[in-house]
């Protein structure tokens, strides 16, 4: 059965520090080498090169004063911290919180315009430390 998206939370270590508007989901990637060779009848040959990574993503997150404070001063200091994307549990279950040590690399609060009021956002970008954790709520 499909699951809902709504209410997915962000957490710094275990406390919730935002409520996210969108999710860039993090692209996870490993490393492979080629060993391709005279018997290989003329196709490419790979093996897993044992290297993995989480690529940069980003989040739009409800804009908060200490949610941006908070950011900043981590990117400002280089704290890597551990992050949780932190999806709602629903009638029908839960998609798997993604835990995570990362460090913002971009912070954006969206523009404001007086003719089209809008909830304050702020767009940031993180970068992945190590392994990710995938965990069922």
């Amino acid at each position: 059965m499909a699951l809902k998206d709504y209410g997915t939370l962000l957490k710094k270590g275990t406390t919730t520090v935002g409520e996210i508007v969108s999710v860039g989901i993090p692209e996870i990637k490993a490393e492979k080498a080629e060993t391709t060779n005279h018997s290989g009848g003329g196709w490419r040959t790979f093996i897993p090169a044992g290297l993995k990574s989480l690529e940069e993503f980003e989040l739009t997150i409800l804009a908060t004063g200490s949610l941006v404070s908070s950011l900043y001063t981590d990117m400002t200091a280089e704290t890597i911290s551990v992050y949780t994307v932190d999806y709602a549990a629903t009638t029908s279950g839960s998609l798997l919180d993604w835990s995570f040590n990362a460090f913002p690399t971009s912070l954006k609060v969206t523009d404001m315009q007086s003719d089209k009021p809008e909830a304050i956002t702020l767009k940031v970008k993180f970068q992945a430390s190590g392994s990710l954790t995938i965990s069922a709520t």
